[in-house]
């Protein structure tokens, strides 16, 4: 996934039409996190210990790469509601006050989906 910086007074829509395409689909549509399933491991989940026989347990998106972090408490329980923190990918942050919502990028990965699917089609 490419870098891309934020141009100083980047309208919403001009960061729309330059994001990465999974960018916008998680945006739009919400993220793919792995699942937790015993006895299966995912390379989109790992799993290390911290302190006090806690453990961090990291769930990656299967699209756009954006970590959403847990800490269990000692013994690796799980208290809810857990609190997550995030790091989210290159490119994943929109301008200050731009306020990008998930309908605006749902329309841009259909403009998009539109315009790939269109070419194939005079292409073929």
């Amino acid at each position: 996934m490419a870098t891309r910086e934020i141009e100083i007074g980047e309208s919403a829509e001009q960061w729309i039409h330059h994001a990465d395409d999974s960018i916008i689909a998680c945006r739009a549509t919400g993220h793919g996190w792995p699942k937790i399933k015993p006895g299966k491991a995912s390379r989109y989940i790992k799993v290390t210990p911290d302190h006090d026989g806690c453990y961090q347990l990291v769930q990656i998106c299967r699209d756009c790469g954006m970590q959403r972090m847990m800490t269990t408490l000692p013994g690796g329980e799980i208290n809810f509601p857990a609190k997550y923190s995030y790091i989210q990918p290159d490119g994943y942050k929109s301008p200050k006050g731009s306020h990008v919502i998930p309908r605006d990028c749902l329309a841009e990965a259909w403009r998009r989906t539109l315009e790939v699917d269109t070419y194939k089609m005079r292409t073929s």
